[in-house]
């Protein structure tokens, strides 16, 4: 069976420990105790059954969830795999696996997320720029 997704839970309430929230927040706590970056991406959609994309609708949702969690220093929007390949089923090899237009795409969305947080921090510098200015 599937681990559930603990779609709006916090540490300590039932059925929070085991869940995919569980789960992702304790990698997302590694990964920073570490001293590295933390990037998240939404889960992307399969052509397989509609139950599993509701799975998948809930685990992306927790996504959701942890990414405003200012503990979690995530500082880039996750790329939405979900809703690209809901509208691009050509790019899938099988039911849940991409083709190289697929994963060529998937880069681009990495690219494109990563490449707008470069440029949030470029607006931000020329803001304080001209903020210091007016002073």
């Amino acid at each position: 069976p599937p681990v559930p997704a603990g779609k709006g839970l916090e540490p300590g309430d039932n059925g929070y420990s085991g869940s995919f929230k569980d789960k992702m927040q304790q990698i997302i706590t590694l990964i920073n105790k570490a001293g590295k970056k933390v990037y998240l991406a939404k889960v992307p959609f399969a052509l397989c059954s509609q139950q599993i994309n509701s799975i998948i609708h809930d685990y992306n949702m927790v996504i959701d969830e942890l990414i405003p969690a200012p503990n979690n220093n995530i500082t880039v929007t996750p790329p939405d795999f979900y809703t690209y390949f809901k509208t691009h089923p050509e790019e899938f090899y099988d039911n849940v696996h991409f083709d190289g237009a697929g994963y060529r795409s998937m880069a681009k969305l990495w690219f494109a997320a990563k490449k707008e947080r470069s440029y949030a921090y470029a607006r931000l510098a020329k803001n304080d720029v001209r903020n210091l200015l007016c002073i």
